[in-house]
């Protein structure tokens, strides 16, 4: 095959490729790191060809499913420009200006393989623009427009002192704050605060960008806390800013939305920087039903979800993996355990 493009989506985590093998052109969308995401194809137009197909090589449309049945053309580069939906997981492809295809993201594929420009009846590898459910050169505009926006400074300002402000609101002032996105995009920060024997980690700016594949209820906008008691808190923040910035770059990382209940295995190969002697996280946001004591409370913008971390040693996970949360949850609240991590 001959890529005529790639391109990565903000996140990092997914990559655009356009594909000519002089048969046929198609677009695919994968994982930039690992193979059993697998590829979502896309047919995108035939190419003049007379060969016999090969087992193995990308499906060619029926001559009369085509536009152009004696084939393409084909495509130059430099007229391809790829625009990523909202969730950064769908991509419309545009070609001279004008919407050639469009990839709906994971959640939003309605049992189409996607629209091309050059199909003109429904098949498996692609459906016309035609048969799309809703104006898709209305939906490229208001992917563009939410690109430009995101992708600001001023976007990027705006989510990070919500975020501060709803900390200060519940603890005071944050005592520190670490920017820990290493020029990667979304930017991405840590705050600590202080609650009487407690510091409070929070994620700053992880609700900028929706989260991938976002759930039915629309809570696509996380932010995540946890709160630490007792000594070793160095003054760089140690292993809780960078376990903060791990589960910040979770959804994109792993491409999966984080959810109430969400059990998070730790990073074996980097265990060194995870929370001591833990294995792994439980995301909780009801913290009533956890028993969670009134001094540590959830706080997070209008819009913004705030998930609250909880540390699991391994027999914890063991208990979760052979008798599901509830029964840890009536373990838990009878050991009268804290939420708060401490040795």
């Amino acid at each position: 095959m001959a890529a005529l493009l790639e391109r990565t989506n903000p996140f990092g985590n997914l990559v655009a490729t356009v594909d000519d093998d002089g048969r046929c052109v198609y677009l695919y969308v994968h994982h930039a790191q690992f193979r059993g995401w697998g590829f979502r194809p896309l047919w995108l137009a035939n190419r003049p060809y007379e060969g016999p197909s090969v087992q193995g090589q990308a499906p060619r449309l029926d001559a009369d499913r085509t536009d152009h049945p004696a084939g393409h053309p084909g495509f130059a580069a430099e007229d391809l420009e790829v625009v990523w939906t909202p969730s950064g997981d769908g991509v419309f492809l545009v070609h001279a200006g004008e919407l050639l295809a469009h990839l709906p993201g994971v959640d939003e594929t309605l049992g189409s393989p996607g629209f091309a420009r050059h199909a003109l009846k429904k098949d498996r590898y692609a459906w016309p623009l035609a048969a799309a459910p809703r104006d898709l050169s209305e939906q490229l505009a208001e992917a563009r427009a939410f690109w430009s926006d995101v992708q600001t400074a001023e976007a990027w300002q705006r989510a990070r002192d919500r975020m501060l402000a709803a900390g200060r609101e519940a603890y005071g002032e944050h005592e520190a704050y670490w920017a820990i996105d290493e020029s990667k995009w979304p930017p991405l920060g840590v705050a600590r605060f202080a609650r009487g024997e407690h510091k409070v980690f929070t994620t700053v700016g992880m609700s900028l960008p929706r989260m991938p594949a976002p759930t039915d209820a629309g809570l696509d906008r996380t932010e995540i806390a946890f709160a630490v008691r007792g000594e070793g808190l160095e003054e760089n923040g140690g292993w809780c800013v960078q376990t903060a910035g791990w589960l910040g770059r979770y959804p994109w990382s792993w491409y999966t939305p984080l959810e109430d209940g969400a059990l998070l295995m730790a990073p074996t190969a980097h265990a060194t920087w995870f929370a001591p002697d833990r294995s792994a996280v439980l995301l909780v946001e009801d913290r009533a039903a956890w028993g969670a004591e009134a001094s540590v409370e959830i706080v997070a913008p209008p819009g913004v979800r705030l998930l609250w971390a909880l540390f699991l040693t391994a027999d914890e996970v063991k208990t979760i993996e052979l008798r599901g949360h509830e029964a840890f949850r009536t373990r838990f609240l009878e050991t009268k355990r804290s939420l708060v991590f401490e040795r």
